[in-house]
């Protein structure tokens, strides 16, 4: 917001002009505000693209799957899960979601937080309730056993 120093007609910045102020009366506003604006303009318009290209390329643009395609990349991404990373295990749930595939027992492949695979997790069974802790993150994910 640019700073208003003084009014032509004689009130300094901190008095303020009665009700109805003299209409011919502009606020002086120092010259070098102008450049300092734009450049201000400038800089969020750059800013506000840089975001919005980020924006723009986490969300892939893949091309849409058939029902049956995308259940035989599910099933060939969980036929060896154990070498995945988190980040393609969020990607096939996703495509997963949007496919309506659900995924039933191979949720319980990965960690629900950090959607890590298990590799080595600590399995407890207590009164008809498997127990599986998350060797990364320490989860404990509780599933009842049929």
């Amino acid at each position: 917001m640019p700073e208003i120093k003084n009014f032509e007609d004689g009130h300094s910045k901190g008095e303020t002009p009665g009700l109805f102020p003299n209409p011919e009366a502009k606020p002086f506003v120092s010259m070098t505000l102008a450049p300092k604006r734009r450049e201000l303009i400038e800089l969020s318009s750059i800013i506000f693209s840089k975001i919005f290209y980020k924006i723009r390329n986490l969300i892939p643009l893949m091309k849409k799957l058939s029902k049956s395609e995308a259940a035989k990349q599910v099933e060939e991404f969980f036929s060896n899960i154990k070498d995945k990373t988190p980040k393609e295990v969020k990607k096939i749930k996703r495509l997963a979601a949007n496919s309506n595939i659900r995924l039933r027992e191979k949720r319980k492949l990965f960690c629900k937080k950090c959607l890590e695979p298990y590799k080595n997790p600590k399995v407890r069974i207590n009164k008809g309730i498997k127990s599986v802790e998350c060797g990364n993150c320490g989860y404990v994910a509780r599933w009842k056993i049929n």
